[in-house]
């Protein structure tokens, strides 16, 4: 029986891969049709000079944020969220 289940192992593999990577293609796919749609929405409902400045404010909402993860010690924090005994959300087991 378990050289069966040797022999499948290798099929069993590449079937499971060959599954994840058309699930992921399906998820790409869906998540571009939203990006799509979402931009054909704002298009409809703003004017130039308006999506002019919600780039310019996203822009400036990103570099503040990778400001203050520096300035914050972002990169000691997050691993802060990785220690079960320091996190008070994984003790509670909610994370």
């Amino acid at each position: 029986m378990q050289t069966i289940i040797e022999t499948a192992q290798p099929y069993v593999s590449t079937v499971a891969t060959a599954i994840l990577g058309v699930l992921t293609a399906i998820v790409i796919a869906g998540l571009n049709t939203i990006k799509v749609k979402a931009n054909e929405w704002i298009n409809a409902r703003t004017t130039e000079s308006q999506r002019v400045l919600l780039n310019k404010l996203a822009e400036e909402g990103f570099s503040l944020a990778k400001t203050v993860f520096k300035e914050a010690d972002g990169p000691k924090r997050r691993t802060w969220t990785t220690k079960p005994s320091k996190n008070p959300l994984a003790r509670r087991k909610l994370l």
